[in-house]
């Protein structure tokens, strides 16, 4: 009171900035998308933080496995130098999510089953992304077919996407052709359809049966005719074609008979050839 003054030396500590901020994990932690870098600072609760406090993985969440919470542990570093470190969870989100895969219609032969991997448009989609069928699609009968295919990204996650399928009727998948040249036949014989089809290639099962037979039974020559193709699908198609009957004088080698008659008389010509075997109406 008197205005003297005394000095005292008085010890003051002043704290770590480690010692004085609790930082904590964002809860829930941050999303993040399968490979991608999330934020070291998005995983922390920084309200309250001072400027200048910087952060830093000390082990970064492994984003490139499958979906899912992921450790990691950030590095917090102070403007006073001071740092702790601080536990936290990125949940890495399933890339199933991150795509929309579309379908590419297929349209395919009888009993050719089109390859997944053309059945779906995979353009965007990550590198190492399969696509397989759920189930073998139906190619035994023609029509509509629709089948899932299954987008399996490499992470493990799976999209389903319906791929139309058309299987085609075999009629329009083959292309039959007449046999050329076309088979003979003798006069007044029953010619087999199947014999005036090239048949090679052609699938399992087909039948042959006439439309329009060929009439043998006149003159020589070439005579048309109509083969209609039945294929296993029940789907069906015509084919004109023409059938060679031969010559009855190439089928037959008639023997005289030798005649003895008086002066001045003519034989019989019917009588003077052996006509056993000849076709009847033979003259």
């Amino acid at each position: 009171p008197d205005g003297t003054v005394d000095e005292v030396t008085v010890p003051i500590t002043v704290k770590e900035q480690k010692d004085t901020f609790n930082p904590t994990a964002k809860q829930p932690g941050q999303t993040a998308k399968h490979g991608s870098d999330p934020s070291v600072e998005g995983s922390i609760n920084t309200e309250g933080l001072p400027k200048g406090t910087t952060y830093t993985w000390v082990e970064k969440p492994d984003t490139n496995t499958t979906p899912g919470s992921k450790p990691g542990k950030v590095l917090i570093t102070y403007p006073d130098n001071s740092t702790e470190e601080v536990p936290v969870t990125v949940e890495v989100t399933p890339q199933k999510d991150d795509y929309d895969p579309k379908p590419k219609a297929q349209t395919v032969d009888n009993g050719t089953v089109p390859n997944a991997e053309d059945s779906v448009a995979k353009t965007g989609l990550p590198e190492g992304t399969r696509v397989t069928w759920k189930e073998t699609p139906v190619v035994n009968t023609p029509g509509s077919h629709p089948t899932v295919a299954l987008v399996t990204y490499p992470d493990g996650t799976v999209d389903e996407v319906t791929v139309p399928i058309t299987v085609k009727e075999q009629k329009d998948t083959f292309n039959p052709t007449a046999k050329q040249p076309g088979q003979t036949a003798k006069h007044g014989s029953d010619p087999s359809a199947e014999g005036s089809i090239d048949t090679e290639g052609l699938p399992k099962g087909t039948t042959y049966t006439w439309v329009e037979k060929p009439d043998t039974s006149t003159t020589p020559g070439n005579k048309p005719g109509k083969v209609l193709i039945t294929y296993p699908d029940n789907s069906t198609e015509e084919v004109t074609v023409t059938v060679e009957v031969t010559p009855q004088k190439d089928d037959y080698n008639p023997q005289p008979k030798p005649q003895t008659v008086d002066n001045g008389t003519a034989p019989n010509a019917e009588d003077s050839v052996d006509k056993t075997g000849l076709p009847e109406g033979t003259t």
